[in-house]
């Protein structure tokens, strides 16, 4: 579905555009997600577990931490298992 409304919304408008609503889609979940699930969290720590767990709680992936620089907050995450490339190498 993900793939095909991104087609579709690149036909009827342009692909920047459409990079734009499933950016904006992705930030708008995001928010939702911290808000309604892990808020109140007191440290990066727990904000990192919590999240990790709601995730694979909810079947959209694992979530790694890769590099976290919390003084910048700067942060490089992967996610694996996820729906479209669970099993793949």
């Amino acid at each position: 579905m993900q793939f095909t409304l991104r087609d579709a919304l690149i036909k009827h408008t342009d692909a920047k555009t459409a990079e734009r609503v499933f950016y904006d889609a992705g930030y708008i979940s995001g928010k939702a997600i911290y808000e309604n699930l892990l808020v109140p969290v007191k440290d990066i720590n727990e904000l990192s577990n919590k999240l990790q767990n709601i995730m694979k709680e909810l079947n959209i992936g694992i979530l790694r931490f890769e590099k976290a620089d919390t003084e910048n907050m700067n942060f490089v995450l992967t996610v694996s298992e996820d729906l479209d490339c669970s099993g793949l190498p």
